[in-house]
Parts: structure tokens; C-alpha cells; sequence
């Protein structure tokens, strides 16, 4: 059977050889594209620590808080009424 003359007739050497310029082609676009996406990831992550790290602080600083209101109410009432115990006497009141 003669192939028509406008038609390109592929061999097995010439498909092979197309699979594996596809081939290539599409190896080094997924390549490209996880590389990509490592960097979009990295910094993704960087992202997501810093974040973290700023919660972290946050509720540090609200135990602080509590903590300090807390220990306020004491110090006031205990504390205080110990050092005007001590300090009225020896001012002569």
C-alpha cells in the first residue's frame, strides 16, 4: 500500500523519536513546576512560622497580663497594708 504524498508517513524510529522529544518536554515542565512549587512552599512555611511565633507571643503576653491583674489585687491589699504597717510607725504616726 502506497502512503498519499501529503501525508507525512512516521516510521518506528520517527515516532520513538517524537515520544521521546515529548517525553523530555513534558519531564522538564513538571521539573520546572515542582521546583516552583518548593520555593512557593519554603516560603509559604516562613510565613506560616513567623505567624506562629506571633501567637506564641500573643498569649504570653495575655497570661502576663492575667497574671500581673491577679497578683495587682494582692499586692495592693497585702503588700501595701505591710509596708504602711512598717513606715507609719517610723515617721512618728
Amino acid at each position: 500500500m502506497v502512503a498519499p504524498a501529503n501525508r507525512h508517513v512516521f516510521t518506528h524510529s520517527s515516532f520513538v523519536d517524537l515520544f521521546e522529544s515529548a517525553k523530555a518536554m513534558v519531564t522538564q515542565f513538571l521539573m520546572e513546576r515542582i521546583v516552583q512549587l518548593r520555593t512557593a512552599n519554603q516560603d509559604s512555611v516562613e510565613g506560616q512560622g513567623l505567624v506562629e511565633y506571633a501567637l506564641v507571643i500573643l498569649l504570653v503576653a495575655i497570661a502576663c497580663i492575667v497574671a500581673v491583674t491577679g497578683m495587682g489585687i494582692t499586692v495592693r491589699d497585702e503588700l501595701w497594708g505591710q509596708i504602711v504597717d512598717i513606715l507609719i510607725p517610723a515617721l512618728g504616726g
